[in-house]
């Protein structure tokens, strides 16, 4: 291969790195000192002759080169270490050295925690951060399992990478079993997480792994970082964060929750600051909990003064993707040919981006943050948040029409935000129209024009344009565009069977779950899913026929008709017959109770995916000579979480129930949940209630 190509550096690495393994190490310092000759300015090629170099005794060389190095790859964090080490000096991080472990192990066998499925005998994590702005982070973990929900949980492994020009290095990752048998697999570990087969409560993880980053660009001499010191589904014995800076460097650091200050030491030229939390609860798993952001303690850390930076920063590395080139143009004039207003246009270029384009999933924090070219998305047909938004907004610009991309993080992370930084998840777009600013998601493939997937909606939001200055709020969308209604028309008999017909009718962002529902069913069993529909809207039936209109077209309701019949739907007791409202189902029943029967509530409740509006009316027949032995009373009851109201007529033996809900609730503060589980229980008892009919 050299004799091919004499320049490739390459090749010579890989055959130096062949001859130390022969032993011949001359002959590859001969060769690493040719790879060295011919790319000068390769940190790679420094590196390795500055390590054969140190084995040789060739101190001062080896000095030069990884100084060198060091400047041609600030990123490769880890040649600062070997540097320090050849100088003489200490690595940084061990100004703060590792809690020691073997203590740990030992009293991992009598550690138990009742009613948690994890203690965290260890959560260490210790950052330098270098003058340059280069980053280095060793995590280290104890984590012992008490039930089979840990070891679901744990089978897999994240590693903490915070960015895409992150790279995490696992150095050992061990399994301690009840037996005392160790699995070692540190040579299996991923880039992004670490698999442990087998595992079974009782087990002992131990893992550690560094972390190096260093940003380029607008954000190249800026620092940004967390650290969660309580955690869901088991208490933390020892949660221990230290952060290495010079002593000068300008942080800004925001507590959540009783974190106590740091100790601080200045130590050769290094300011450590220490936090060390011993004994944390668990953090509560609660029914319906707000995201991990809302809640427990956690620490927030930025050099970053302003949003404007990050928008600064954004903007300049998506701006060239916003500007259509001569592709988006043609593709943008095909798909809006036949549109007569910015209106159309608008719609027409939305929907081909969200059904056309397929979207690959990439969390905007850990994906490059460049989008992708507009031609290239368009040739490829896929693309991730930030490649749609981009896309989207070439597109309208291509007919005259402005809009911006928005960066946020969905409602399910929480709603409290970082210090700035470029901490989020999830890229959407903001269009201007005659009606005010229009927020399109442009990964919700099947949700209709004009709505807005819940989790985007009432959350801090970053817009890319540059008279920003601060997050702003992505709006709160009318209640009608998460609607459903019921028509039922049915006889009942005698005997207590029921036969007839319901119509559903599904709008808006209950449409659009429904629809990426159906897109899971198989062809084969989707005759099995709309049976299955149909026992659900109302007990126990038994679905005779159906049918689904507009499943392929996003901007229209959802229509399903069932005809079914229902064997033993009232219960005859002599003269009586017990009628059950049809709209009562079983599983809003155990919601309900799961929320009444928690514990005293410490964190807000999220409610907005219950958010929505519902209509029901049932038209029934009774069977000859039967009536209500009491019409029951209208109920209409007005919370702030919303309203529910019932009403019922008979007239010529023909029963009419009405009912109307409205949940409104998107967050519960934690000192209104009893409220609001209680309006909950009201609707349940109203739904649920029989109506006797009697005949004389």
């Amino acid at each position: 291969l050299l004799a091919l190509d004499p320049t490739a550096p390459s090749c010579r690495l890989k055959l130096a790195d062949l001859q130390l393994q022969a032993g011949q190490s001359a002959a590859a310092l001969q060769t690493l000192r040719a790879a060295h000759a011919v790319r000068p300015q390769n940190a790679d090629t420094e590196t390795a002759l500055a390590d054969a170099l140190a084995e040789h005794g060739g101190t001062k060389e080896a000095v030069a080169l990884y100084r060198d190095a060091v400047r041609l790859d600030p990123s490769a964090v880890t040649l600062r270490d070997k540097l320090a080490v050849m100088t003489g000096a200490k690595p940084v991080l061990d100004l703060a050295p590792e809690t020691p472990e073997a203590p740990l192990l030992a009293a991992s066998a009598s550690a138990a925690a009742p009613g948690a499925s994890a203690v965290m005998l260890l959560d260490e994590g210790r950052t330098v951060v270098y003058p340059d702005f280069a980053t280095l982070t060793r995590y280290h973990q104890i984590i012992k399992l008490l039930d089979q929900s840990a070891v679901d949980r744990y089978s897999e492994y994240p590693l903490a990478r915070m960015t895409s020009t992150s790279e995490a290095t696992v150095e050992s990752a061990r399994v301690l079993k009840a037996d005392g048998k160790i699995q070692d697999v540190t040579e299996d570990a991923g880039s992004s997480s670490v698999s442990f087969p087998s595992l079974s409560p009782g087990d002992v993880l131990d893992i550690s792994y560094r972390v190096e980053d260093y940003h380029r660009g607008g954000l190249a001499h800026q620092f940004w970082s967390s650290w969660t010191f309580s955690e869901t589904g088991g208490p933390s014995r020892l949660s221990r964060y230290v952060l290495i800076t010079v002593p000068g460097l300008a942080l800004s650091m925001q507590n959540h929750g009783a974190i106590p200050p740091p100790s601080v030491h200045d130590i050769g030229g290094w300011r450590v600051r220490e936090w060390r939390l011993a004994d944390i609860p668990a953090r509560p798993s609660e029914i319906m909990a707000a995201g991990p952001l809302d809640s427990g303690m956690w620490l927030d850390a930025s050099t970053l003064t302003s949003w404007s930076q990050v928008v600064d920063w954004y903007e300049g590395l998506s701006a060239p993707r916003c500007v259509p080139d001569a592709v988006v143009r043609a593709k943008a004039a095909e798909l809006t040919k036949t549109a007569k207003t910015d209106t159309e246009k608008i719609q027409a270029l939305q929907a081909y981006v969200a059904r056309d384009v397929e979207y690959q999933s990439s969390p905007f924090r850990l994906s490059a943050y460049v989008p992708t070219e507009g031609k290239e998305v368009i040739r490829e047909r896929y693309g991730d948040c930030k490649d749609k938004a981009a896309l989207l907004t070439a597109l309208l610009a291509a007919v005259g029409i402005k809009s911006d991309m928005v960066l946020l993080s969905p409602r399910r992370y929480g709603l409290t935000p970082y210090l700035p930084s470029p901490r989020f998840s999830h890229a959407i777009a903001r269009v201007q129209t005659a009606q005010g600013p229009l927020f399109v998601d442009a990964t919700a493939a099947d949700l209709e024009f004009g709505n807005l997937p819940v989790d985007d909606q009432q959350v801090p939001a970053l817009v890319i344009a540059p008279a920003t200055t601060a997050l702003s709020e992505t709006p709160l969308l009318p209640l009608d565009t998460a609607a459903s209604e019921a028509a039922y028309a049915e006889t009942l008999n005698a005997d207590g069977s029921l036969h007839g017909t319901l119509d559903w009718t599904l709008a808006g962002r209950l449409a659009w779950q429904m629809r990426l529902a159906l897109r899971q069913v198989p062809e084969a069993k989707h005759e099995e899913m709309m049976h299955s529909l149909a026992s659900f809207l109302l007990k126990s039936a038994v679905c005779d026929t159906d049918s689904l209109d507009h499943a392929a077209d996003p901007n229209l309701p959802l229509l399903f008709h069932f005809a079914s019949h229902t064997d033993h739907y009232g219960t005859p007791a002599g003269s009586f017959l017990l009628l059950p409202l049809p709209w009562s189902t079983e599983a809003e029943e155990s919601s309900v109770a799961a929320l009444l029967s928690e514990p005293a509530r410490t964190g807000d409740l999220e409610a907005a995916s219950s958010r929505a509006r519902t209509r029901a009316v049932a038209h029934i027949r009774l069977p000859a000579g039967y009536a209500p032995q009491e019409l029951p009373a209208d109920v209409h009851q007005e919370t702030p979480f919303g309203s529910f109201q019932t009403h019922f007529e008979f007239k010529a033996g023909l029963l009419t129930a009405t009912y109307a809900e409205d949940l409104t609730a998107m967050r519960v503060p934690a000192r209104d949940v009893p409220q609001y589980a209680a309006f909950l229980k009201a609707i349940n008892d109203e739904t649920a209630r029989q109506i006797v009919l009697k005949k004389p």
